[in-house]
């Protein structure tokens, strides 16, 4: 069996090796602004991850979509998978589903940051091994 003295020796030399290949190990930061997989809330990295297609004026679904929405400040939106937003509806036509999965989305995007309240308990950071 491996003992932590071991891994934390395994690790150091990966770390050594990916510095030396240009790979440049940055230290962990507390801020979440700093992780890799970090999405700006009302960004377009936030808008395709909710699954939405922000559009010009006069511009032209990508993929046919049958469903526009404005916004509140006009901006045009339309889901990037209509059919997707079924799964959850069995039994209900494509015009009954998309508007209000549509607007959920939209409301969502358009929305304040959600407040996190005073008694929410801190998250839970995993630690290195053998600290």
């Amino acid at each position: 069996m491996v003992t932590s003295k071991e891994l934390e020796q395994r690790v150091q030399q990966l770390e050594a090796l990916l510095e030396r290949a240009g790979l440049a190990v940055k230290p962990r930061s507390d801020k979440p602004e700093d992780r890799p997989d970090y999405i700006e809330w009302g960004s377009k990295k936030h808008a395709a991850f909710l699954g939405l297609v922000l559009l010009e004026d006069g511009q032209e679904p990508p993929l046919g979509q049958q469903h526009i929405l404005a916004g509140k400040d006009g901006q045009l939106y339309c889901l990037e998978d209509e059919l997707g937003s079924m799964r959850f509806y069995p039994g209900l036509s494509l015009g009954e589903v998309v508007p209000v999965v549509l607007r959920q989305k939209i409301n969502v995007f358009e929305s304040d940051i959600p407040p996190i309240p005073d008694n929410a308990p801190a998250m839970w950071t995993p630690e290195p091994i053998g600290v």
